[in-house]
């Protein structure tokens, strides 16, 4: 078991061996490959910045995917608030109503299942993991980094006391997947990828400013709203992609 800074656990105890060793170490990898990048350093400072721990563990099923769970769900949303499905933002009226003030969060994650990155780019401010050479970029949503910072968003949001989840029209089924993909379409744009269309499956958004969706990016306030430290922290990323971008003022001579 690996802790990285003060409430982000990797935990690979459940493969034992060479297993656990080499997850635990692609897991960390992906982390420091994230902390080279402003949004990926915005996500952790405010993950780091809540009284509540994540812990990355491998995912067991045998599809490629990711998923996020509270570890008690009524505290990952807003006292008050109804408790909504993650799937499709449905109110689940047996579990009641939100208690706020934030829980532990957990992600089931397996690096190996993902495109890896290749290759260096030596920019003026970071040396940074990229596609080069001629080869073909991974798909969006599909790179081992992007699929543990959407995740990451996720978790944020439990950790907060903040997950909404409320209802979107497909494909991006809930704000909650909304949040998560306007984020990581920040750290793409960081990285000089295409940004990622929607929630059901790796489509490039042609236009990521425009809605995918009906709904799609109409929901940038309440991110505003249940995240406000994130969204502080984005501010100041100047970058092709980011709704939150606030350039600063400049006085004229």
């Amino acid at each position: 078991m690996l802790r990285l800074g003060r409430n982000i656990i990797v935990d690979g105890s459940s493969l034992g061996g060479d297993a656990q060793r080499r997850f635990e170490a692609e897991v960390a990898q992906q982390l420091r490959q994230l902390l080279m990048f402003q949004t990926g350093q915005a996500v952790i400072a405010e993950i780091s910045a809540c009284r509540h721990s994540l812990r990355i563990v491998p995912f067991q099923g045998r599809r490629p995917n990711a998923d996020t769970r509270a570890l008690h769900v009524r505290a990952a949303f807003p006292r008050g608030a109804p408790l909504r499905s993650g799937l499709d933002g449905h109110i689940v009226r047996r579990f009641g109503r939100g208690t706020g003030g934030g829980t532990d969060s957990e992600i089931a994650y397996t690096p190996f299942r993902f495109a890896s990155d290749t290759g260096l780019r030596l920019d003026t401010d970071r040396l940074a993991s990229a596609e080069i050479g001629g080869r073909s970029s991974v798909v969006p949503g599909d790179d081992r980094g992007e699929v543990l910072l959407h995740e990451m968003v996720h978790s944020l949001q439990h950790m907060a006391g903040m997950l909404i989840n409320a209802q979107r029209k497909p494909p991006m089924d809930t704000s909650s997947e909304v949040n998560a993909i306007t984020v990581t379409n920040i750290y793409a744009s960081e990285r000089g990828r295409m940004a990622r269309a929607d929630h059901h499956g790796n489509t490039p958004a042609l236009d990521p400013f425009g809605p995918a969706g009906d709904e799609a990016f109409s929901t940038l306030g309440e991110l505003r709203k249940c995240l406000p430290g994130l969204v502080a922290r984005l501010a100041r990323i100047d970058t092709p992609y980011n709704p939150f971008f606030e350039r600063p003022l400049t006085r004229g001579r």
